[in-house]
Formats: C-alpha cells, sequence, structure tokens
C-alpha cells in the first residue's frame, strides 16, 4: 500500500512517515508537488491500494487502520475517507452531498458543526469525500479523474461504493469546493421547479386504505400544498374517503402504467 501525498513535495505529514517507518514491508510514501489529478495518475502507475493525501493535511491516530479495515468490511466498497476537522476541532466534511431538490449543487456534510454530532459519527455510504484524504482500492482508481468526486462517482457507476469513516480522523486548513463535472449527469438532474419557483412533488402509494403510514402520508402533502408547493398522489387506489386530503389523486390501474407517466414527471419523488 502507497500514500502519495501530493501538493507539496517535501512535505509529508508527520503521522504518515511514522506509519511507514513502523511499517516498512507494508506502507510506501511517494510524493509529487501536482494537483489531485497528477496524485491520481501517480498512484494509477503504482500496485496495490493507495491513499491519495493531501501535504498539508494532518492525521491523527489510527486514521489509516480504520480507512483500510472499513475499505475491506465489503467486496463492493471502493473507496473510504475520515471525517475531517479545522483546526479548532469542528467539522470541515463529514462526506460530500448532492443536493438534487433544491440548490443543485455539491456541498459537505455537517460543515462547520461540532465534531461530537450524533449524525455525523456514523460509518455511511456518501456521494463523494473531500480531497484531503482517500482510500483507494486498486480497482477503483481511474486514470482521468480529476477531482476527488469524479473518482467516487465511476465507482458507484460502476456499483462500487465510497463509504465516510468518522473514527477515522484528519484535520486540514479548509475543505475544497466540491467539484465533478458529472455530477448534475450522474444524478439524473431534472428540473423540479415549478416557473415561479416552486416545489413539484409526487407521492406514491399502492393503495389509500386507512392506516397510521397513510396518515403521515397525506399530512406531508397537506402541509406542502400548505406551503405553496404544488404536489400530487399516485396510487392504484382510489382518493382517500377516510383523510381530507386536500391535493389530487392520480388513480393507475397498474404499475406499468403509472411508471410510463411517472419515469418523466420532472418533480421530486417519494415512494414509499
Amino acid at each position: 500500500m502507497t500514500v502519495v501525498v501530493y501538493g507539496v513535495r517535501d512535505s509529508v505529514p508527520r503521522g504518515v512517515r511514522r506509519r511507514a517507518r513502523q511499517d516498512r514491508n507494508r506502507t510506501r510514501i511517494e510524493a509529487t508537488d501536482g494537483d489531485f489529478g497528477s496524485a491520481v495518475r501517480r498512484a494509477c502507475a503504482l500496485e496495490g491500494d493507495v491513499v491519495l493525501l493531501k501535504g498539508d493535511a494532518t492525521v491523527e491516530r489510527g486514521w489509516l487502520e480504520r480507512l483500510q479495515y472499513s475499505a475491506y468490511r465489503a467486496d463492493e466498497i471502493g473507496i473510504t475517507g475520515p471525517k475531517l476537522l479545522d483546526s479548532s476541532g469542528r467539522l470541515l466534511s463529514a462526506g460530500v452531498h448532492y443536493d438534487a431538490a433544491v440548490s443543485g449543487e455539491l456541498g459537505h456534510r455537517y460543515a462547520g458543526r461540532e465534531a461530537a454530532l450524533g449524525e455525523a459519527n456514523i460509518i455511511v455510504p456518501v456521494t463523494g469525500l473531500d480531497e484531503a484524504c482517500l482510500y483507494v482500492k486498486r480497482e477503483a482508481l481511474t486514470r482521468d479523474s480529476t477531482s476527488a468526486v469524479d473518482l467516487s462517482l465511476r465507482g458507484w457507476h460502476e456499483d462500487r461504493r465510497t463509504y465516510y469513516v468518522p473514527s477515522a480522523t484528519v484535520r486540514a486548513a479548509a475543505a475544497e469546493l466540491p467539484r465533478s463535472l458529472g455530477a448534475r449527469g450522474f444524478f439524473g438532474a431534472r428540473d423540479v421547479r415549478t416557473s415561479d419557483g416552486r416545489l413539484r412533488v409526487v407521492y406514491v402509494t399502492e393503495d389509500t386504505g386507512v392506516g397510521g403510514g397513510h396518515r403521515d402520508i397525506f399530512e406531508h402533502l397537506n402541509r406542502l400544498a400548505a406551503r405553496g408547493h404544488e404536489v400530487e398522489l399516485f396510487s392504484l387506489g382510489e382518493h382517500p374517503i377516510w383523510f381530507d386530503l386536500e391535493v389530487p389523486t392520480r388513480i393507475f390501474a397498474s404499475y406499468g402504467a403509472m411508471l410510463d407517466i411517472l419515469e418523466p414527471f420532472d418533480a421530486i419523488k417519494v415512494a414509499t
């Protein structure tokens, strides 16, 4: 396994040098003063797994073991990355997410929040990771990836997952603005707003019979409508008579007939 330190040729984080000295037979260090894309191309010329690590990052005890262990929890995991903190201990990134519904932009999960935030301390699959540190299995490397998010999206396209591993901690001065030329295409970005800015939202149910789950869904629909959004219910059942549902119900004879309408429909779709 090789740690490719990029961005600063002569500056290798102290924890990385210590690990390499302790494990000479298994951990090597390569340094390049190029950018992330250069580090990826360098990594592709090497054998085995790699860590792509920015030269100004500071690693904390156990970071590498935890990333490597998590990468091999399942065959379909291709990339893992750490909890990224600033110098004061606040979150810079808990992985990258894509806001398809509102902004259509990539962003860092829980940026600016306390490191102890419960939601930020759960190992989860994520859209991508910050470029400061990624553990990448050999088969997940793609030579023409120019950003960390691109590398992850190519993996997702080939059924290889990217996981955020909060037990591994790395510190950096700042998180990079997430970027990917292919993000909108990958997520099948749709125009989910009306011309006057309201959201179009569709909920899908099999039927509309009496039940607590259906009541919750109908409450969602009514409250979204009350906020001015354009909402509908798609169902194989009739419009409910036991609940005062104030939005229209489109009734279909089969799921096939429903999908013919639903698939090309530009809206946020919630299937229950």
